[in-house]
This record gives structure tokens, sequence and C-alpha cells, in this order.
């Protein structure tokens, strides 16, 4: 670990260390340290969301519109981060699979 000012900074591994398997997955395993940042994310926006369902009158058809505007927007962005997810989870597969054969295969020589 490096420290700058009192932080402590990580250390990007080289790309030979990202090239042996065990340090490329403990590489992406240290920095899959996201979830509490997302998640508390997530109980802002659920606390924003409650907050507007006891605050909004909903005999106004403009409360009402704003809801519905604001549950196509929230939806349609879950669903794209849903897809993103998927998708870069199938990639990050194919990528350690392609890793683990050249691992236990070898560069292959050209003769």
């Amino acid at each position: 670990m490096l420290s700058f000012g009192g932080t402590k900074l990580r250390r990007s591994p080289t790309p030979a260390q990202l090239w042996s398997l065990p340090a490329g997955r403990e590489h992406v395993a240290n920095t899959c340290e996201d979830w509490p940042i997302l998640s508390q994310t997530a109980i802002v926006e659920l606390t924003g969301l409650v907050a507007y369902f006891m605050l909004a009158n909903f005999s106004n058809r403009l409360h009402l519109l704003i809801l519905i505007a604001s549950l196509l927007v929230y939806g349609t962005i879950a669903m794209a981060i849903l897809a993103l997810g998927s998708h870069v989870s199938v990639c990050t597969q194919r990528v350690l699979r392609a890793i683990d054969i050249v691992n236990t295969n070898g560069p292959e020589k050209d003769e």
C-alpha cells in the first residue's frame, strides 16, 4: 500500500502480476469493495421515494404525473444497470477462462 497524506492508496498490479490467474482474481476481489457505497446510495434514494409518498397529494394530477415519470426513469436506469452487469459478468468469465486456458496449456510455440 502507498501512503499519501495519511490516505492509503492501492498500487495497481503490473501486467505480469495480472497474467497469473490467482493474482488476477485476488486483484478483482480486492477492487470489488464498492458495494457499501452502492447500498448507501440505494438507501438514500429509497428514503427520498418514501418521503415523496408521504408528502405527495395524489388528488393533484401533477404529483401523480411526477411520480409516474420518476418511476419510468428509475425503471429504465435499473434495467440498463442490470443488463450492463450481466454483460460485464459474461465478459469477465470469458477473460478468466482464457487466462486459465493459457496458464494450463502454456504459450503455444511456433515451429
